[in-house]
């Protein structure tokens, strides 16, 4: 009986410690909280351009949907800490950064991506 009444105990122990909340996550900085806010700015921006094609958007809404903003920012914020040569602060440089992050960069079309035929020296 005392093994039986040992095995409840270890239960109740182990269902109280499931049951409890889980510890709060850490209060991102200011720094942390202006980047996303800026990156978030930046997509919302691009969602509502007309110049931005709709492939993209659909890229970026989706990767918003799928990801918290937090992991997208820090994403963000991790490829311009690693190429100090790009311009965060620069709202088509961080787009372009935004969009690659989220796997939403447009494809080239055809036509940009074929080069011109070379003449042939007939002069036709």
């Amino acid at each position: 009986m005392k093994a039986y009444s040992g095995f409840v105990i270890t239960l109740a122990a182990l269902a109280s410690a499931a049951n409890a909340a889980p510890a709060a996550p850490a209060r991102p900085s200011e720094a942390v909280i202006k980047a996303a806010q800026f990156h978030l700015s930046i997509i919302m921006s691009a969602l509502k351009a007309t110049e931005i094609p709709n492939t993209m958007k659909a890229g970026l809404f989706g990767c918003l949907y799928e990801h918290p903003l937090g992991d997208i920012s820090a994403r963000v914020t991790k490829v311009f800490a690693e190429n100090k040569q790009a311009k965060s602060d620069d709202p088509n440089t961080a787009l372009m950064v935004i969009a690659r992050v989220c796997g939403a960069v447009p494809e080239a079309p055809a036509a940009a991506a074929k080069p011109a035929p070379k003449a042939n020296g007939t002069g036709r």
